[in-house]
């Protein structure tokens, strides 16, 4: 892998504990602005692999897809929380990053397998 595929690895692999905290602590869940700003966070790290990957003419692989993809729903996920109503309702958040563990976790594990999403080019 080259030094951008690998970086590219290393942030999915820094996600997951990242994830696992999120979905371990639901005092986070209340905190509507914080939650906001780690989506936002999150979102443009995403989005400047995306752009990246543009800028560069890099060949897309599916984990530029899967980059493009988080970067547009935290984006949404953050706009969302921002302007919806307060409510006493429970939050289902560990489940979405739970979900969110898993994806990472089967990213970072594909180049020990012969369907590696890092250099599996689509275009």
């Amino acid at each position: 892998m080259g030094i951008y595929l690998y970086l590219q690895w290393l942030k999915d692999f820094i996600a997951i504990p990242i994830f696992i905290w999120f979905a371990l602590t639901p005092s986070i869940y209340e905190n509507t602005p914080l939650l906001s700003l780690l989506f936002s966070l999150g979102g443009f790290i995403d989005a400047m692999y995306v752009s990246s990957t543009m800028y560069y003419r890099l060949k897309w692989t599916i984990s530029s897809v899967k980059d493009a993809l988080g970067a547009l729903g935290m984006l949404v996920f953050s706009m969302v929380i921002i302007f919806a109503p307060e409510t006493d309702c429970p939050s289902n958040w560990n489940i979405f990053f739970i979900l969110a563990t898993y994806i990472d976790l089967l990213s970072v594990i594909s180049p020990m397998t012969p369907f590696n999403i890092y250099t599996w080019n689509l275009i």
